[in-house]
């Protein structure tokens, strides 16, 4: 959405927040907004932290019944 000026951009948001406020949603402070941030980063650190496991965990597996894997077995 574009405004022509400053003025009619503040009203809209003014208005947008009223709706909001109704709605039950609430201003964060600065330290909370802090805090939400680093959550978000540490849970897609979990993220990539899971992802790199299950890589693992993969190649393992495709290690294990890899032909390979099979022939030494055989002739150990």
């Amino acid at each position: 959405m574009y405004f022509d000026e400053l003025a009619g951009a503040e009203h809209y948001a003014e208005v947008l927040l009223r709706r909001r406020r109704k709605r039950g949603y609430a201003e964060v402070t600065s330290p909370e907004w802090r805090l939400l941030e680093l959550e978000a980063e540490a849970e897609a650190r979990l993220r990539q932290i899971r992802q790199r496991l299950l890589r693992v965990r993969e190649d393992r597996r495709a290690e294990a019944t890899a032909p390979e894997q099979f022939a030494l077995e055989l002739a150990g």
